[in-house]
C-alpha cells in the first residue's frame, strides 16, 4: 500500500493527561535509605497497614492491624506529621483481636475513610473462626469500638475495597480459608448500597480456599471489577466481572498450586495491560519463588513468565509495585519473613533478576506499602475521560491518594462517586451523560517512603519501619497563568511544549521503521519531528514479540495557536525510506505537558 497518509491510528481523547505546574523531577535510579527512618516506638505483632488522611488535616496517616495468629492485640493509627509519621500511636482501638491485614476507604462518602480489617482467627486454639470489622470514622474522629461486624464466621486474612456492582459505592471483598489447619472456606463479597454494608455476604465464591490475598482490577479492561485470590495448596484463582455480576467460579487458574502468600496487579512489562504478581512462602512447601502472569490483551497466562527465588530462604510474605526511580516504568519490592525488603528494577520491559537495593536490616515482613508526597502545591494533574468512551470503571494508573472529581465543570461530591487508591478505580453513582467530559484533578505524587508493617526481627513481636527515598523534596517553580490550561478551552503561545509517549506493541520479528507523529487542532496538523510539511523521519528498531516506548517527543508550538477543543494526536509507522504504512501496531496512551 502507498500512501501519504500520517494517521494510522488516533489516540483517544479519553486518555488524554495533562499536568499542569511544575514538571515532576526525572531521576534515574533507585536511592532509598537502608536503615529505617521511621521505627515505632510501640513494640506488636503488626500485620497490615494503609495510608489514608483518617483525621482530614491534610497529611496522610499510618493505620496498622495487629495481632496475626500470635497474641490478640488492639489496632493502632500513627498520624501525619509533616517529615514522616509520629512514632507513637495516637489512636488505639479498645479491642483486641488476631487480625490479619486491613484497608482504609470511604465507605458513606463523608471523605473521612473508615478503618476495615480482617480477623484472622478467634482463638490460637484449633485456630477458631471470627468476624472481620469496620471503624466508622466522623469529623468527631475514628470510633475506637467496631460498630460493624460480619454476621457470619470465617479465618479473614485480607480485606479490600471495589464497586464490583458499579453502583458508585465501595463493596468490601474477603480472602477466607486457614491453611495451617487445612479449613478450607469460600471466599465472600459484602455489599454496599449507599453507605450502609451488609453483614452478610452477598457473594459467596463456589471453589472453596485457604485464600490470603485479594485484589480487584479490571484486568481485560472491559469497564467492570474482576477479582484475584492468592491461594494456599490449591491454584490462584481470577473470577470475571461480566457486567451483570461476579461469576462465583472462576474462569481462571493457575496451573500449578503453591502457597501462594500475596499479590498484586501491576503493568510490569509496559504494554499497558496489568500483569499479575504473585509471592509464595515455602513454609507450607510453597516453592519460595515471585512470578509474574503475564495478561496478553485481557488473557492471563496460566504459567508464569517470570520468576526469580525469594531472597533470604523463600518465606515470601509481601508485594508492592510502584515506579520508584521516575522513569516512566514499574519496579517491584518484596519482603519476606526474617529477611530485608528489597527492590527488583524495572530495565524498561521487564525486571532485573536481583534486587538493585536491599534494606540493611532484616525482620518479619507482613505488609509493604508506600506514602507518596506531592511535588509542591502547585502541581496539579488532570486526567480527562469523554463519556463516549466512558466504561463503569475508570482506571487512574498512578492510584493517587486523594482526587477532585467534575463532569462537564461541575464538581462533584464523594456522595456521587466511591474511589479506592489501593486500587485506582472510580465508579459513579449515576453514569454521566454521553457526550460528557470527566475531569479528574489530583496532585503529582512521587514515592516518599516505603512503609513495613512486621512482628520486628524475631518470631514475636516489634516495631514498624519506614525507608525514605533520599531524592530531596523538589522546590515548586512559579507557574505562568497563560500556561494554566483549561479544559476545551486552550491558548497556546509560541514554544509551549508538549510531550508525548506512545508504546508500540510488535507481534512480529525484529525490524527497523521510519516513525512519525502530528498533532491535530482545529483541523490544522503539526508534524513531528519538524513541524514541517514534509518532516523527517524518526529511525527506531522494533524487536521482535516485544513492546517498544518511544522515548520523550518534543512538540514545540511554533506560533499563538488559540482554540476551543480536546487535542487529537495520531501516530504512523512506515517502512524504512518509503511511505508503505504498517498498520497491525497498537498506539494506546499520550500523556501531555504544557512544559511550563
Amino acid at each position: 500500500m502507498n500512501t501519504k497518509l500520517y494517521c494510522t491510528m488516533i489516540i483517544p481523547a479519553c486518555i488524554i493527561h495533562l499536568f499542569l505546574g511544575p514538571l515532576i523531577p526525572v531521576w534515574s535510579q533507585i536511592d532509598f535509605t537502608f536503615e529505617p527512618v521511621w521505627i515505632s516506638a510501640d513494640a506488636r505483632c503488626s500485620t497490615g497497614g494503609a495510608v489514608g488522611d483518617v483525621d482530614g488535616d491534610g497529611l496522610m496517616d499510618f493505620a496498622v492491624s495487629n495481632g496475626n495468629d500470635m497474641v490478640a492485640e488492639p489496632e493502632v493509627l500513627y498520624f501525619g506529621v509533616s517529615d514522616g509519621f509520629e512514632e507513637e500511636p495516637h489512636w488505639i482501638s479498645s479491642d483486641q483481636d488476631f487480625s490479619g491485614h486491613c484497608v482504609l476507604g470511604d465507605l458513606n462518602g463523608d471523605r473521612m475513610p473508615e478503618f476495615i480489617v480482617a480477623n484472622y482467627i478467634g482463638s490460637t486454639q484449633g485456630f477458631t473462626e471470627t468476624r472481620s470489622k469496620i471503624y466508622f470514622n466522623s469529623p468527631t474522629g475514628l470510633e475506637t469500638a467496631p460498630s460493624w461486624l460480619t454476621a457470619d464466621l470465617d479465618n479473614t486474612f485480607r480485606v479490600v475495597l471495589g464497586d464490583v456492582d458499579g453502583d458508585g459505592d465501595l463493596d468490601l471483598a474477603c480472602a477466607n480459608g486457614e491453611a495451617y489447619t487445612s479449613n478450607p472456606q469460600p471466599n465472600e463479597i459484602y455489599f454496599n448500597d449507599c453507605g450502609v454494608i451488609d453483614r452478610y455476604p452477598g457473594w459467596i465464591s463456589e471453589d472453596v480456599d485457604c485464600s490470603y490475598d485479594v485484589k480487584f482490577e479490571d484486568f481485560d479492561r472491559d469497564g467492570d471489577l474482576d477479582l484475584a485470590f492468592a491461594n494456599s495448596k490449591s491454584p490462584t484463582r481470577l473470577y470475571l466481572n461480566f457486567g451483570n455480576g461476579l461469576e462465583t467460579t472462576a474462569s481462571w487458574s493457575a496451573e500449578e498450586s503453591d502457597n501462594d502468600n500475596s499479590l498484586i496487579w501491576a503493568d510490569i512489562d509496559g504494554d499497558l495491560w496489568v500483569d499479575l504478581a504473585v509471592i509464595t512462602n515455602k513454609q507450607l512447601q510453597g516453592s519460595g519463588k515471585i512470578k509474574i502472569f503475564r495478561n496478553q490483551s485481557g488473557a492471563l497466562t496460566t504459567y508464569p513468565y517470570w520468576t526469580i527465588d525469594v531472597p533470604d530462604d523463600g518465606y515470601g510474605s509481601a508485594l508492592l509495585a510502584e515506579d520508584f526511580d521516575l522513569d516512566g516504568d514499574l519496579d517491584l519490592a518484596a519482603g519476606s519473613w526474617w529477611g530485608s525488603v528489597v527492590i527488583y528494577e524495572n530495565e524498561g520491559f521487564g525486571l532485573a533478576s536481583s534486587p538493585v537495593w536491599a534494606s540493611s536490616n532484616m525482620f518479619v515482613v507482613e505488609m509493604l506499602t508506600s506514602l507518596k508526597a506531592p511535588v509542591g502545591s502547585l502541581g496539579v494533574i488532570r486526567d480527562v475521560f469523554s463519556v463516549s468512551e466512558f466504561s463503569r470503571a475508570i482506571r487512574i494508573p498512578s492510584k493517587p491518594l486523594e482526587i477532585n472529581v467534575s463532569v462537564d465543570g461541575k464538581p462533584n461530591v464523594p456522595a456521587d462517586y466511591c474511589y479506592d487508591s489501593g486500587t485506582g478505580y472510580l465508579t459513579f453513582s449515576r453514569p454521566p451523560d454521553p457526550g460528557s467530559s470527566i475531569e479528574i484533578c489530583y496532585p503529582a505524587y512521587y514515592v516518599q517512603y516505603i512503609l513495613a508493617a512486621s512482628w520486628g526481627d524475631g518470631n514475636a513481636q516489634g516495631a514498624n519501619y519506614g525507608y525514605a527515598n533520599n531524592v530531596p523534596t523538589p522546590t515548586p517553580t512559579p507557574q505562568d497563568p497563560a500556561l494554566d490550561l483549561k479544559l476545551n478551552a486552550e491558548t497556546y503561545t509560541g514554544g509551549d511544549r508538549f510531550l508525548c509517549y506512545v508504546d508500540i506493541h510488535n507481534p512480529k520479528e525484529s525490524f527497523e521503521v521510519d516513525f512519525y507523529a502530528l498533532l491535530e487542532v482545529l483541523d490544522s496538523f503539526y508534524f513531528f519531528p519538524t513541524w514541517q510539511e514534509m518532516p523527517d523521519y524518526v529511525g527506531i528498531l522494533l524487536t521482535g514479540t516485544d513492546t517498544l516506548r518511544v522515548e520523550l517527543f518534543d512538540f514545540i508550538m511554533p506560533e499563538p495557536i488559540g482554540f476551543s477543543g480536546i487535542l487529537n494526536f495520531y501516530s504512523a509507522i512506515f517502512h524504512p525510506g518509503t511511505y508503505d504504512l504498517i498498520c497491525d501496531f497498537d498506539f494506546e496512551q499520550c500523556f501531555v505537558s504544557d512544559g511550563s
